[in-house]
């Protein structure tokens, strides 16, 4: 409502990945788009699904990386710009789906 939109966007992958790291058991040392990739690994990571095929796994674990990468990093380092209240609609929707996957995952004991 207020035009903020980069802080917006920014909050809500902040959120995901706070929300990832805890449902995967893991430390504050592990942060950003290796630790996504890590959780979401599709031979060992914490949050796979283990009832998916391998290449859907793979797939997950690029999505989350690659949503989190492009999303969250560059307004954590720079105001990138983001003026549109629909486009900034759209990026919080795919968080918010990201969100509702991560949720469904069970939560790990602390590694």
């Amino acid at each position: 409502m207020k035009g903020d939109y980069d802080t917006a966007v920014f909050k809500a992958f902040k959120t995901l990945e706070d929300t990832v790291r805890t449902r995967a058991g893991y430390g504050h040392e592990k942060i950003g788009v290796p630790m996504m990739r890590a959780a979401f690994q599709p031979k060992d990571g914490p949050l796979r699904d283990k009832t998916e095929e391998e290449g859907e796994r793979d797939s997950l674990m690029h999505l989350m990386a690659g949503a989190l990468g492009r999303f969250k990093n560059p307004p954590s380092h720079r105001f990138t710009g983001l003026d549109d209240p629909a486009a900034t609609i759209e990026i919080l929707q795919l968080a918010s789906l990201l969100m509702r996957i991560a949720e469904q995952r069970p939560v790990t004991e602390s590694n």
